[in-house]
């Protein structure tokens, strides 16, 4: 990056690298100490490497422009805008990594390279930006992977669970990791209702991998994807 960045800046972009946006309350919190002004002034600062989107009629999320992108040394894609399905799994995603009690690190795609080189070309696509991430319950360090509610009954995301388990069952480079207990799903919801109702369905009839339900409020505050009908 050019020398003339600020380190608040290059917390930011490095932010915004690893989860595609961000939102100003977690700018605040994160990277500008509790300032909201602070958080102003950085991206007023940043206006030429960083746009932004609307949420909702008053709040906006925040993503790199194409300069932005580039001075990251980053592809063109994450500087694009999303379309609305891919907004509201990407908030998911910022949310369960960043907004709960427990911080987790989410893979793009070059850091899931370097720790899963051998399981790259089953698991990923093309994207830079990808839906797995690291989890930790502060003893098992395990892969996991990241199913954000779009809509539908809670059976369609347990049920998605269970497909891809299968699918990975039968690659030969995921089934150890799956059968030594070293894989989790990760689904997130914006009610916590729906989530109960998941854990409940889950308590009757378990998964063969761990899994961590979790209701956002990000997801709830902006729910302006669900009338979508739910489709990926």
């Amino acid at each position: 990056m050019s020398a003339a960045i600020t380190e608040t800046q290059r917390k930011l972009f490095e932010f915004v690298r690893i989860y595609r946006f961000v939102l100003a309350i977690i700018i605040t919190k994160m990277i500008c100490g509790g300032s909201e002004n602070g958080t102003k002034k950085l991206i007023l600062n940043s206006r030429d490497f960083i746009a932004s989107d609307p949420l909702d009629a008053k709040s906006r999320c925040y993503r790199f422009t194409p300069a932005g992108a580039k001075l990251i040394g980053g592809p063109e894609e994450i500087a694009r805008p999303l379309g609305p399905q891919a907004l509201q799994k990407t908030l998911g995603i910022l949310s369960f990594c960043c907004c709960g009690p427990i911080q987790r690190q989410r893979y793009t795609r070059p850091e899931f390279l370097e720790d899963f080189p051998e399981l790259a070309s089953h698991l990923l696509g093309k994207d830079y930006h990808t839906d797995f991430f690291l989890d930790f319950d502060g003893t098992h360090a395990r892969l996991g992977q990241i199913v954000v509610d779009l809509g539908g009954d809670h059976k369609k995301l347990i049920s998605k669970c269970r497909v891809r388990l299968r699918e990975y069952l039968d690659l030969p480079q995921v089934r150890d990791i799956v059968a030594d207990g070293l894989f989790t799903f990760a689904i997130v919801v914006a009610e916590e209702e729906k989530a109960q109702a998941i854990r409940l369905a889950l308590a009757q009839k378990p998964l063969k991998a761990r899994v961590v339900v979790e209701a956002s409020a990000e997801l709830q505050k902006y729910p302006l994807q669900f009338q979508l009908g739910g489709q990926e």
